[in-house]
């Protein structure tokens, strides 16, 4: 796995952690979940920086939430 295929980390995180709140993880969470996801290997693959999380969090979100836009972290449901 690469970080930046943010489409194939963003499925992991979500097959892994469905009730995850990625809206509040902190980066220091979400580089624990990532490093915790089945086939990554930290000694060949450098921790993500700060963009690459960023986009893997923004994947992850439009994967979680789909076309409705809506969130069961926002409050209203």
């Amino acid at each position: 796995m690469r970080w930046d295929d943010y489409q194939a980390v963003a499925g992991a995180l979500h097959a892994a952690h469905p009730r995850a709140n990625y809206l509040s993880l902190s980066d220091v969470d979400l580089i624990r979940l990532l490093v915790g996801l089945p086939g990554v290997d930290t000694a060949a693959l450098p921790l993500p920086d700060a963009v690459t999380l960023a986009a893997i969090r923004f994947a992850w979100i439009a994967l979680a939430e789909g076309e409705d836009d809506s969130t069961p972290f926002d409050g209203t449901g």
